[in-house]
């Protein structure tokens, strides 16, 4: 069975996002020296799972985020991939895990920004 694994950066206010959708409170957290484990954690992902407005936020972050892993996107037909790891979901939420068990992947990482 695949494993759906959520993962949110949360303030300590409780906030994921602020008041206009953005994520910029979490720059001052970047390219520290502690990851506090996430490397060890991502390293046992087999794929990702984003839905549509997620995806746009992080195609703003600049270079795509999640090299070596396949995105998989929740999204229309008109949202187009960023790159060969990507792929858009235009199926249901029940087909689409059927599909993760048969291609064999064990552990999917879900995150959402907004």
């Amino acid at each position: 069975m695949t494993k759906v694994i959520l993962y949110i950066a949360v303030s300590q206010d409780c906030f994921i996002a602020d008041k206009e959708g953005g994520v910029g409170w979490l720059d001052k957290y970047q390219g520290g020296t502690d990851d506090c484990g996430y490397h060890e954690f991502y390293n046992s992902i087999d794929a990702l799972v984003f839905g549509k407005n997620t995806y746009n936020q992080v195609l703003t972050f600049g270079p795509w985020p999640y090299p070596g892993k396949k995105s998989y996107i929740f999204a229309d037909n008109d949202t187009k991939p960023a790159n060969d790891e990507v792929e858009i979901v235009a199926t249901d939420i029940p087909t689409f895990m059927n599909y993760l068990e048969e291609i064999g992947l064990k552990r999917l990482l879900t995150h959402f920004i907004n």
